[in-house]
C-alpha cells in the first residue's frame, strides 16, 4: 500500500486522496479518471511501517548468514545476495 500511494503521488499528485477523512479533497481529484483513492483507516502508522522495516533487516541478515555458510568453493557457482545501499 506504501509504494501505491507513494508512486500515486510521484506521478499524478493532483489525482490522489484519502477516503474516510474529515478534509474534503477538490471533486477532481477523486472523480478524475485515472484517480487513487486509499482507504485512511487502512494506513499504516509509522510504528507498523517501521515494524516492517525491522523485519526486512532481520530477513536480510538470514539470508546472509547462510549464504556465508555456503563454502566459498561453491559459492562461486551461485548469484551472491544483493548489496545493500544505506
Amino acid at each position: 500500500m506504501v509504494a501505491t500511494v507513494a508512486s500515486a503521488l510521484h506521478s499524478r499528485p493532483e489525482r490522489f486522496a484519502f477516503n474516510g477523512l474529515l478534509i474534503e479533497m477538490p471533486k477532481g481529484a477523486v472523480l478524475s479518471r485515472g484517480s487513487v483513492q486509499i482507504d485512511a483507516s487502512q494506513w499504516p502508522t509509522a510504528e507498523q511501517i517501521q515494524d516492517q522495516l525491522r523485519k526486512c533487516h532481520e530477513a536480510r541478515r538470514r539470508m546472509l548468514d547462510c549464504w556465508n555458510r555456503i563454502p566459498s568453493e561453491h559459492q562461486c557457482a551461485l548469484q551472491p545476495p544483493p548489496e545493500m545501499r544505506y
